[in-house]
């Protein structure tokens, strides 16, 4: 059976309630899934909220030791996605 979990920080992360972990500012989706350590790596969004809607944009992999976000052939050019606002919050919630 497939779950997700979220803690209730990165959920405030992907609402915009509470400032990121990282110092690019941006929030992470996906943490490593050996260590759950975000210096290991992590893909990581810009989400912003215009116009009654959630916006994802500029996925790329980050960590602790390398300046720069990369986004690699498969990330190059993914979204942006535009999610509705009641929509989003409700799906956001919805993970424990």
């Amino acid at each position: 059976m497939f779950s997700l979990d979220a803690s209730t920080k990165y959920k405030d992360q992907l609402l915009l309630k509470k400032g990121s972990d990282l110092e690019t500012g941006c929030v992470p989706l996906y943490v490593c899934g050996c260590c759950a350590d975000l210096g290991c790596g992590c893909v990581s969004i810009k989400v912003e909220f215009i116009n009654d809607q959630y916006i994802w944009s500029e996925f790329a992999f980050e960590n602790n030791f390398e300046e720069e976000r990369t986004q690699g052939k498969y990330m190059n050019g993914f979204g942006p996605f535009i999610f509705d606002k009641t929509e989003y919050e409700n799906f956001v919630h919805s993970f424990s």
